[in-house]
């Protein structure tokens, strides 16, 4: 797996001058990002919920790009006071238009204001489900519980 920061790749507001569905990418800026994202098979998103919703940066990365998401798999790890579950419900449904599988098993995190910027307290991941170890087999050494980032990330 390979760490993808958000703001490791400055994209401005969408500013590409043709729809990204048509992959006529013009601007440098896209072209690297197109490139990073058509190299992977999956992702895990790892997105805070702001306004019942995803991050803006992490949308506006998204959406920069079209057939490069497409038939990929996609996890996601959200947080906020609710477990950032409404943030990870808009990002099935933006990755339900860009033609990726999610993985309906989330993982959020209860998160508040505070243990997120205190330097000794780390969020503590909402227990979701327990999964056997007959499906750990496939992916050794898998966690069984995910902790929550401080800053918007995206993993592939």
């Amino acid at each position: 797996m390979m760490r993808i920061g958000i703001a490791d790749y400055p994209l401005p507001h969408l500013d590409e001058p043709v729809p990204p569905f048509m992959g006529q990418y013009q601007n440098g800026h896209t072209k690297e990002w197109a490139a990073k994202i058509g190299s992977f098979d999956g992702f895990i998103f790892v997105t805070p919920e702001y306004n019942h919703s995803t991050s803006g940066a992490l949308k506006n990365a998204i959406d920069y790009l079209f057939a490069e998401w497409n038939n990929k798999a996609v996890g996601i790890v959200s947080y906020g006071s609710v477990g950032g579950a409404r943030a990870a419900e808009h990002l099935r449904l933006i990755a339900g238009e860009l033609k990726m599988a999610d993985v309906r098993t989330g993982s959020p995190c209860r998160c508040s204001p505070t243990s997120l910027t205190s330097a000794n307290r780390s969020p503590e991941p909402i227990r979701t489900r327990r999964w056997p170890r007959s499906s750990m087999r496939s992916s050794p050494g898998a966690p069984h519980s995910l902790t929550c980032a401080n800053r918007t990330a995206l993993q592939a």
